[in-house]
């Protein structure tokens, strides 16, 4: 299949930005593998489910640092490709989304959250590809990127899930209510940016048929 494909195509699909997002899609069924690996009724013991935890915490963040890393190859080499337009934001979509449902299995997380995610995620991805289909560009806003980090550091919370003593903290940190506190967090951004992101969406419009009514 690889061989038939043209050199243009090659290099669309195997640049190296893709193939971090390659990796950072293969890394999903390890992370919740892991995550179920940790339950205290599988290991038995709290100390071995904190540390499986960890283990999962690690290959998140890894998958973060290559989400970062390809967007930069991308950008300061060029090598941006249509194929990594679309799988890239596939990709993080994919690795939230199955974390956090892992997560409702497991009861660190209330199922409601979960869903007011999913349906903010879709609404928002139908509207992009809408308003492209359209002709139309909607920019980020600020609240949505302070979706995005409240999201995940709230995922990374929830995955280490336990109490933890930290070396240089005075006191031990409940990572299971630090998690849950930045996810409803982040709830509030999701919506805010979904408000911006349609009412950006509604003036675009607006203006692209006042001016084909004035032309």
């Amino acid at each position: 299949m690889v061989k038939r494909l043209s050199p243009q195509l090659r290099k669309e699909f195997f640049s190296i930005p893709n193939i971090l997002t390659y990796v950072r899609i293969g890394s999903i069924p390890i992370i919740l593998f892991f995550l179920f690996l940790s339950e205290k009724k599988v290991t038995g013991s709290v100390q071995a489910s904190q540390w499986l935890c960890f283990v999962a915490f690690l290959l998140f963040v890894a998958s973060a640092v290559t989400d970062y890393l390809d967007g930069w190859i991308a950008r300061n080499y060029n090598m941006g490709t249509l194929v990594g337009k679309f799988i890239d934001p596939v990709a993080d979509k994919m690795i939230v989304l199955a974390t956090l449902i892992t997560l409702v299995e497991l009861r660190r997380v209330e199922a409601w959250i979960t869903v007011l995610i999913l349906l903010r995620e879709m609404s928002i991805s139908a509207l992009r590809t809408l308003a492209l289909a359209d002709g139309l560009h909607i920019d980020v806003v600020k609240a949505g990127k302070y979706k995005t980090a409240f999201q995940l550091f709230g995922i990374l919370g929830l995955i280490l899930h336990y109490t933890y003593e930290l070396p240089l903290v005075p006191w031990s940190i409940n990572f299971h209510l630090v998690g849950r506190t930045l996810i409803i967090i982040s709830l509030i951004f999701s919506f805010q940016s979904a408000w911006s992101y349609f009412r950006k969406f509604v003036r675009s419009i607006t203006e692209k048929y006042e001016e084909r009514e004035g032309a």
